[in-house]
This record gives structure tokens, C-alpha cells and sequence, in this order.
């Protein structure tokens, strides 16, 4: 199994910690709306964060990690010449 670098996991939780606070606020405000209390609201939160965390480890790997890797070997070949 390949260890992420630093930097790689420093700009993987940035993104993530930014998607979360993003999701918990509009999530606040549509519960906000229909009526549901702080209980309600904290349960079904992390029921959806588990769910959508899982979603998001398996897509970065396959996806946003070659992608990086694609990038950086560009940039070393510009490098290079």
C-alpha cells in the first residue's frame, strides 16, 4: 500500500474540512426549515458524513491521486528540460 505524503494529506483534510463546514451549514439551514431539533439534526449529520466519507475515500484515490501524479510528472518533465 502507497503512503500519502504530507502534503497530499495537508490538501486532502483542507478540502475536506471546507466541503464539511460548507455541507453542516446548508444542512443547519434546511433543517432549520422543516423543524428538526439539535438530536435529530447531530444523528441524521453523521449518518450522512459516514456515508459520504466513504463515498469520498474511494473516489480520491482513484481519481484526484492520478490525477496529482499525471501533474506531477508533467511538471518534473518541465523541469527537466
Amino acid at each position: 500500500m502507497i503512503r500519502p505524503s504530507k502534503k497530499e494529506l495537508l490538501v486532502k483534510s483542507a478540502v475536506y474540512r471546507m466541503f464539511a463546514i460548507a455541507y453542516e451549514s446548508a444542512l443547519a439551514a434546511v433543517f432549520a426549515l422543516i423543524g428538526i431539533n439539535v438530536f435529530e439534526f447531530i444523528a441524521l449529520n453523521n449518518i450522512i458524513k459516514l456515508v459520504g466519507y466513504f463515498i469520498v475515500e474511494l473516489w480520491w484515490f482513484r481519481h484526484i491521486r492520478t490525477r496529482l501524479l499525471l501533474l506531477e510528472k508533467l511538471i518534473l518533465n518541465r523541469l527537466r528540460k
